[in-house]
Order: C-alpha cells, then sequence, then structure tokens
C-alpha cells in the first residue's frame, strides 16, 4: 500500500489483536494516523488483556467475542492476522466487499522495503528460523547497531518506520500464514533464506502442496539482482533451486564440493563464492548445542556475508564481527532454555518445538545423558511416526499431553511395547513431577512436537508454566 492509498484508509478493521505485538502495532499505527480504528477479535477481554492495556490511550473500538459483518464491509482496509485462515467466511465477505486485505508485516514491508527501498532479508522454514533470525541480527548487529529485526519472532517493526537513515536492514523471520498473504504484496526480498521444509501446520493449509506453495512465496518473485541461501540438505530446496531466477547459495554440514556454498570443515564455517573460498567464523564460537543449531548458524553467517558483499557494498565486512556475533547469541527463551537444576536433573524448556522435526532435533542435543521427554499436545494432522522412532531410540521414557496423547502412544506401544510411555490427563503439573520420578541425573525435556493450542494459550504460556512449576519442585 503506497502512502497515496494510506491518506484514503479512514477506517481500518483489525481481525485478530492477538498477544504477540503485531495486532497492537498496527492498531497504534492506524490510530496515530488518525483512522477510526475497530479490533475485532474471537477471544475475550481477560484473555487479550496485556494488548487491550498497551492500547490504553488510544481511541479504538473493540468487538470480542464474536465478528459482526458490517465491520468486514463497511470499512478501508481489513488487516488480517496471518493465523486466520484465508477462506474465512469474513475475509470471503470482505473480499466480495472490495475492502482491501493486507496483513501486519505486509504494511511494514510496502513502507520498509517497496516505498523506502531499505533491504530485506526474509527467513522461512518449517524449523529454526526463529534462532536463524536472531543469529543473523546477532551478527549483522555487530556491524550495524540499527538493523531492525521483527516478524513471526514478535513484536511490530510498524513503529520503527521513518526512525532510522536509508539503506537499514530488516531481518525477518516470515511463517507460511504470512507467506500466504504475501502474495498479493509483489513480495520479493533481497536476500532469503529457508532453513529446511517438512510437513506442518496442515490444519491450515489442508494439504502439504499447499504448505510448500506458501513458503515458496519467499522466492518466487525474487530476480537475478538477489539471493536466495538453501538448506543443500533438503531435497526439496536443491529442486526449488532450479525454479528461482535468484542467484542460489547452498548451506550444509560438510563440503559436497559445490560453488556459490557454505559449510563446514574441522572447526571452521566456510564459504566458497566464485570458486574461492573463506573463512567465516569459528564453529567454536557457536554457544548453541546440536547439529541443527549449526545449520542455523551457517546459514546465518552466509546471509551476512552475501549482505555485507553484494547488498550494502560500503559495509567493512569486519569477518570479527561474525565471531563475536555468534558468540553473544545464547538462546532463545523455550528454545532449549534450562529453566531449572535440581540436583543435577536438568530441566529444558524446548516449548517451542510445535513440530515432529523440532522434537528430534532436541532428542540428538544432549549425548549421552537420559532424557524424560514430555510431549504431545494440539493435532495439527501432522505425521508422528518419525518422531516416535526417535523417542524409542534417544529417551528413557516419555509422558504424554494433550488432544496427541493417545495417538502417539499407540504409536510407541505398536513400534514397542516395552517402552516406557505414559499419558498424563490430569494436568501439566503431574505431568512435569511424573517426568522428574524417572531420572536421577537425567534431562526432563519439555518438547512437544505439537502446537499449545487447547491446554495453554500460547507456546510462551506452555513453556512459563513449565518453567514455574519446575522452580516450585525445589520447595
Amino acid at each position: 500500500m503506497n502512502q497515496a492509498g494510506e491518506d484514503k484508509v479512514k477506517k481500518v478493521t483489525i481481525m485478530g489483536l492477538g498477544l504477540f505485538g503485531g495486532g497492537t502495532g498496527v492498531a497504534q499505527y492506524w490510530a496515530n494516523r488518525g483512522s477510526k480504528v475497530t479490533v475485532t477479535d474471537l477471544r475475550d477481554a481477560k484473555t487479550l488483556k496485556p494488548s487491550i492495556e498497551a492500547l490504553g490511550k488510544f481511541n479504538i473500538e473493540y468487538i470480542l467475542e464474536k465478528h459482526r459483518e458490517e465491520d468486514f464491509i463497511n470499512t478501508d482496509l481489513l488487516v488480517v492476522n496471518p493465523a486466520v485462515k484465508p477462506d474465512n467466511k469474513y475475509v470471503e465477505l470482505a473480499k466480495r466487499s472490495g475492502v482491501p486485505i493486507t496483513t501486519e508485516i505486509g504494511l511494514f514491508i510496502t513502507e520498509h522495503q517497496n516505498n523506502n527501498k531499505n533491504p530485506i532479508i526474509a527467513i522461512t522454514g518449517s524449523n529454526g528460523k526463529s534462532t536463524t533470525t536472531s543469529l543473523l541480527s546477532s551478527i549483522m548487529s555487530e556491524q550495524n547497531n540499527q538493523t531492525l529485526s521483527g516478524g513471526n519472532i514478535g513484536g511490530s517493526l510498524l513503529s520503527n518506520l521513518g526512525l532510522y537513515p536509508s539503506g537499514t536492514p530488516a531481518i525477518l523471520e516470515l511463517s507460511s500464514f504470512q507467506l500466504h498473504y504475501l502474495a498479493n504484496d509483489s513480495f520479493a526480498p533481497d536476500i532469503s533464506i529457508i532453513t529446511n521444509l517438512a510437513p506442518n501446520h496442515l490444519d491450515w493449509h489442508t494439504t502439504l502442496d499447499n504448505y510448500y506453495t506458501d513458503k515458496k512465496n519467499i522466492l518466487s518473485l525474487q530476480d537475478k539482482s538477489q539471493y536466495t541461501i538453501l538448506n543443500y540438505q533438503d531435497p526439496v530446496l536443491r529442486k526449488w533451486a532450479e525454479e528461482t531466477k535468484s542467484q542460489v547459495i547452498f548451506t550444509s554440514l560438510e563440503d559436497h564440493g559445490l560453488d556459490n556454498s557454505a559449510f563446514i570443515r574441522d572447526d571452521n564455517f566456510l564459504i566458497r563464492l566464485n570458486s574461492t573460498e573463506e573463512l567465516l567464523a569459528q564453529v567454536s564460537s557457536l554457544r548453541l548445542p546440536g547439529k541443527h543449531n549449526q545449520e542455523n548458524a551457517i546459514q546465518a553467517l552466509a546471509g551476512t556475508l552475501i549482505y555485507s558483499k553484494y547488498i550494502n557494498i560500503n559495509n567493512s565486512n569486519n569477518k570479527k564481527s561474525f565471531d563475536v556475533g555468534l558468540s553473544k547469541f545464547t538462546g532463545l527463551a523455550h528454545r532449549q532454555e534450562v529453566v531449572a537444576d535440581l540436583d543435577g536433573v536438568l530441566f529444558v524448556n524446548d516449548s517451542i518445538a510445535t513440530t515432529p522435526e523440532s522434537t528430534i532435533a532436541a532428542l540428538n542435543s544432549y549425548g549421552s545423558r537420559e532424557i524424560i521427554l514430555i510431549a504431545g499436545g494440539y493435532d495439527k494432522d501432522i505425521p508422528m511416526e518419525n518422531m516416535c522412532e526417535e523417542i524409542i531410540q534417544k529417551s528413557k521414557a516419555v509422558i504424554l499431553i494433550g488432544q496427541t496423547a493417545r495417538p502417539i502412544y499407540d504409536i510407541i506401544k505398536k513400534l514397542s511395547s516395552s517402552f516406557d510411555a505414559e499419558v498424563v490427563e490430569t494436568n501439566f503439573a503431574s505431568a512435569i513431577q511424573a517426568a522428574y520420578k524417572k531420572t536421577k541425573t537425567g534431562v526432563v525435556l519439555l518438547s512437544p512436537g505439537c502446537a499449545s493450542y487447547g491446554m495453554f494459550t500460547n507456546f510462551q504460556d506452555r513453556g512459563n508454566q513449565f518453567k514455574e512449576i519446575a522452580e516450585n519442585l525445589k520447595s
């Protein structure tokens, strides 16, 4: 949406206020421009209290616990929370009424990139995109302390518009939901990064093809002046490399002899461009455990170098910042976060693990230490067989919770009738206590492999409850 278009927006409907900052950011954005803002959300005021309080000084109309048709017809713009399915009847009503539809991230991208010509590095993938985004931000911030970071990782960047000089880079984590809606905005980042692909959110996308199509929107409109960083270990992404017009850089944990690729050799993160190798950083500078985090790091390092060499050509490209940026980043909350140590038993909060692949990665991160896993949650129609096989091989026992507890239990028992699997249907505290009783020196790992809906407000709520319960076990 260009500035002329914004001047015509007198009434705005925001569908889905949410609790991650995007809804409050876009509400502030339009309220500050004098638009009449209506927020409509199916949740109640108690649930949305933090977001509503953040908007306290603005004159905003709230329609909660329901939607009204008139709010989707008599408006100049509909801003949709990307978690809303595109076939939602109210979204369809707005389309039929000729109402323009966008998202919070779509508004930011239009202003930051399309209008102000500022660079964007966009990251997506089924797993690891938040960590890759954060690592990239940590490294690039060592070179430019005005680097912006946001998107699906939380918060809103709309308030930053106009506060930074031309050329300020934005690093954006983008979900498949956000990319679905961005297809209408001719989005083409300067650098796109795809960490990996695996079935996810099939309850929203309905088919794996739809999910992959939305993910592919991150590179589908890129041209030969732009760059794509792809995980070479993913066969689907190798195929996508043949379809994009952008310049492709592959990443891998080992050297496949490819030109224009980044990889690991010994203790070195290396990149080979135009047949010339150069050192990016030392693997030992990375403070996060597991091979999957090395994959995240190599993509973040490659993204930084490509930006420094080809996007921001006046940048000093101080290589020391690469190691410093890696070493300064110690991890994100709810991502293999050690939250308690009770007489040698570690309690690890990996609540962000909402896919089987994320849980598999976590199970491979603790070497020989015995793992008592807490898994299960909302059913996103994702196959669980591979995760169940890894649970049997890599953990001592599993405590299962939520909607998927019984299905996962049945799969595990079919694979190994003797494996220690237990369904705890009473409450979350009982599940954590049951896990704690099964080990003396191991790891109680919350890595659910499923979404949090139903039992919790979101994955942060699940992780925070885990932390609180674990800490209370001390007393």
